[in-house]
């Protein structure tokens, strides 16, 4: 009975370090214009799963990397707990946030989530970056559209957002895929600060459209962004190395 107890402390004592679930209790370091812009949302009331570093990190260093799922429960790939490890960075990920959910929910949790996680790491607001699947790669794009002074760079892994409307040459059928309205004063800025990659491959029914917004839309634009194409890459989720070459881009490109 003591070495069951035991191995149940142990497991606790390691997922409560380095992958756990967590919900705020309180909203300090949350300015409270964000809280007024989601008062719908209460911080109590949700869950997320952060996974941290298993080496002592050095706060100077730690980069956060807040995640939106198409689904509505997400925990990281075993995979990419090596990245996580190798490069100092923490994985927040909002639940209930999937495609069923409406933007501005999705957007809203990530966003006081990514705050809170900001506030309590002391995580250098440089280093904060955002990043999503299928239809939460959409919603990552539109988040850093609507708060570019929080999420310095964008990863869309099979599915982003442009903020206008565009031409797809690529596709037979474009239909109303991959855009939303954004006229905000400050895109001159986001051009100049803000880091946006697409990773995709040529099996991933959305190849097409991917490819023409990172040609038509980011890149004829002026944006900083960058197309990771990888042949026979499916509408799934990436591994840690090509997460590697993400950060490769970001560090690179970071003002």
């Amino acid at each position: 009975m003591k070495k069951i107890l035991l191995i149940i402390f142990i497991l606790g004592f390691v997922l409560n370090i380095y992958g756990k679930w967590l919900v705020y209790k309180d909203t300090n370091g949350i300015d409270s214009k964000y809280l007024d812009a989601y008062k719908n949302i209460k911080l109590s009331n949700e869950k997320f799963y952060i996974y941290k570093p298993k080496t002592k990190y050095n706060n100077e260093k730690l980069s956060l990397w807040s995640f939106i799922y198409a689904g509505d429960k997400f925990e990281i790939p075993s995979d990419w707990e090596k990245f996580c490890d190798k490069n100092n960075i923490i994985i927040l990920a909002a639940q209930k946030v999937g495609n069923k959910q409406s933007t501005n929910r999705r957007v809203g949790v990530t966003l006081l989530g990514t705050l809170k996680t900001i506030y309590e790491e002391k995580i250098d607001p440089k280093r904060v970056f955002i990043f999503g699947y299928s239809g939460g790669g959409r919603v990552a794009a539109m988040a850093t559209f609507y708060h570019n002074e929080i999420f310095k760079g964008c990863l869309g892994i099979c599915g982003i957002q442009f903020n206008k409307k565009i031409d797809f040459p690529s596709c037979e059928k474009s239909g109303e895929y991959g855009y939303f309205e954004y006229n905000g004063s400050d895109v001159n800025e986001i051009k100049k600060n803000n880091l946006f990659v697409i990773i995709t491959g040529s099996k991933d029914f959305r190849y097409c459209y991917l490819k023409d917004i990172y040609q038509y839309g980011f890149k004829k634009n002026g944006f900083k962004a960058k197309l990771l194409n990888y042949k026979n890459f499916e509408h799934t989720l990436c591994n840690s190395s090509q997460l590697e070459e993400v950060l490769v881009f970001f560090n690179k490109n970071l003002n």
